[in-house]
């Protein structure tokens, strides 16, 4: 249900985790507890009467003192996790205006005939408003949750399912070419492989692409004490200098982030 993670996926610092029976070399890294809720239920696992539940897990944070990165002590299936998920981001008013927000800032750097990808599209609405409202003609998703693909291509938002990875950044590439927009809005850190990720996004990346990568910003939980955006689904609590961590040697690197006042304070970092 479950996998250990004991190093930073931002820098590597930490133990590496081992098979059973097999002995690792001696290590003094560690990552260091900083928060510890215990064994809790998955979040959105909502069910009805008599359908059984997914499970239990571990969730403790761990901060990295190399990089300053926070994340969960364990990675949850994420076929468990998001196969069949009930949350639907883009209904409200707050969000709409957040989506308006998000297409002026594309169109200071872009043509509306640029192709636009999100990664963890969800049910499409953004892409929907960018294409609408904003002119935006050539516009795509990924997301790996089937009902949520088939509301998002009902609204003719042509979207792929599957959990974004390698192999899928190649048949992408394959079928629609390189995007010259690529945002990941609230699903960087919902992801366990960071440096994989970075490696599929070069895959379908051209020179002159952007990516928005948009998440909470662990300044602002801590500031605020915003201790219930730690479940299951966030394995990560970035931090910029974690970025910078993580991008160092890819060719990439952080051209403007900009900060916006959702989910108790958000930051979209433009790679």
């Amino acid at each position: 249900m479950y996998t250990l993670q004991r190093q930073c996926r931002a820098c590597g610092y930490g133990e590496a985790v081992t098979a059973p029976g097999i002995k690792s070399a001696s290590n003094n890294e560690r990552l260091i507890p900083v928060f510890d809720l215990g064994l809790q239920p998955l979040a959105n696992d909502f069910r009805k009467d008599g359908e059984e539940h997914s499970g239990y897990a571990p969730l403790q944070v761990l901060f990295c003192p190399n990089c300053s990165l926070g994340q969960l002590s364990v990675n949850v299936d994420p076929a468990i996790l998001y196969n069949r998920y009930c949350y639907v981001t883009s209904t409200s008013g707050t969000m709409k205006a957040h989506f308006k927000l998000l297409a002026k800032e594309l169109k200071n750097h872009f043509t509306p005939t640029a192709t636009v990808l999100e990664i963890g599209s969800n049910d499409g609405r953004l892409l929907k408003c960018l294409r609408d409202e904003h002119g935006f003609s050539n516009v795509y998703g990924i997301d790996p949750a089937a009902n949520l693909v088939s509301d998002a291509n009902k609204r003719c938002i042509e979207t792929v399912q599957g959990l974004f990875n390698e192999k899928l950044a190649v048949a992408w590439k394959e079928r629609f070419g390189t995007a010259d927009i690529i945002l990941a809005r609230h699903v960087f850190c919902h992801i366990a492989d960071w440096k994989g990720f970075i490696r599929a996004v070069k895959h379908i990346s051209n020179r002159d692409t952007l990516i928005g990568i948009e998440v909470p910003h662990t300044k602002k939980m801590l500031e605020n004490a915003e201790f219930d955006t730690v479940y299951h689904e966030h394995l990560s609590y970035l931090t910029l200098k974690s970025v910078v961590a993580l991008l160092r040697g890819t060719g990439l690197h952080i051209h403007n982030v900009t900060e916006y006042d959702i989910h108790g304070g958000t930051i979209v970092i433009w790679i």
